[in-house]
């Protein structure tokens, strides 16, 4: 295994060029092992984290004012996350990152860090409202009745969040749906992802599908998390899609994704432009692309 301090900085400098946002990774590995999640695969379950003063030469070599960090998570490691927020106060850039709901829910210094080093969006898998999903997924790091202070918190920082919402899950329902709708805007999330569980080859979700005989498709390709590729419990495959485009129509409507562009931005225009363009485009992509609504 690669040793984190010896992994180079990204090149910068070539191929396409975002004049928005451009991606750097600060560590890989997740011990979370959730079922559904192929990063054990691709990166193992060991956290690493690179050294932070090699993270700070690799920003300042970004041109862009934002950043966003591809990492499975930068609350893995509070301390380490701690420390690179702290360096990287004096960038001056706008920071975007994934996070998981236990630590954001009780560390005020580590999102006090976060906010003063200019993180202005968490993104954060809440996957479901239902615990009895979360503990069959094994996603220890979610208890629902965390989530409201969560995302509270977050935002009483001043920073924004986006919520990551799969269904098809075996404790679901028709009932989820509009359910989960209603939580979402109860919660106030500035974005949401709706996406269809899926169950990749190599993960644990795919060989408990495989045991149990519900794996129905085969073709990779399809394996986007917008369609159906196993046999579902508790609901049909017309329900689920009709429920999850329903959701993705209501939250992504103009007047929606207008109201939410002027909601919790701290009367930055630039957040304010951030979320009128992050939503109508996350609107684009599930009427043509992902859920062709």
């Amino acid at each position: 295994m690669v040793r984190a301090e010896d992994i180079p900085a990204a090149r910068h400098d070539i191929g396409s060029y975002n004049p928005f946002n451009e991606p750097i990774q600060a560590s890989r590995g997740c011990p979370t092992g959730c079922e559904f999640c192929a990063m054990n695969i691709v990166e193992g379950k060991i956290f690493r984290g690179r050294p932070v003063d090699h993270m700070i030469d690799e920003m300042q070599t970004i041109k862009t004012k934002s950043i966003f960090f591809a990492d499975a998570s930068l609350t893995i490691n509070p301390n380490y996350s701690k420390e690179l927020f702290k360096e990287a106060k004096n960038l001056n850039k706008y920071f975007e990152c994934f996070g998981n709901i236990n630590v954001l829910s009780r560390d005020d210094e580590f999102l006090r860090l976060a906010s003063d080093a200019g993180v202005i969006n968490w993104y954060v898998g809440i996957e479901s409202l239902s615990q009895e999903n979360i503990d069959q997924a094994g996603k220890g790091t979610n208890k629902v009745e965390n989530y409201a202070k969560a995302i509270q918190k977050i935002q009483d920082h001043g920073m924004m969040i986006t919520g990551f919402f799969m269904f098809g899950f075996d404790f679901d329902t028709v009932e989820t749906f509009p359910k989960t709708l209603q939580a979402i805007y109860d919660f106030g999330l500035d974005e949401v992802s709706f996406s269809i569980v899926t169950p990749y080859p190599g993960t644990r979700l795919f060989e408990r599908y495989e045991r149990e005989n519900r794996i129905l498709c085969r073709d990779w390709s399809t394996y986007g998390e917008g369609n159906v590729n196993y046999q579902l419990k508790g609901i049909t495959e017309q329900q689920l899609l009709e429920g999850i485009r329903m959701m993705a129509m209501d939250y992504y409507s103009v007047p929606n994704c207008i109201r939410r562009s002027f909601t919790n931005t701290n009367h930055s225009m630039y957040r304010m432009f951030v979320k009128l363009l992050r939503n109508f485009s996350v609107r684009s992509f599930y009427m043509h692309e992902k859920l062709t609504i």
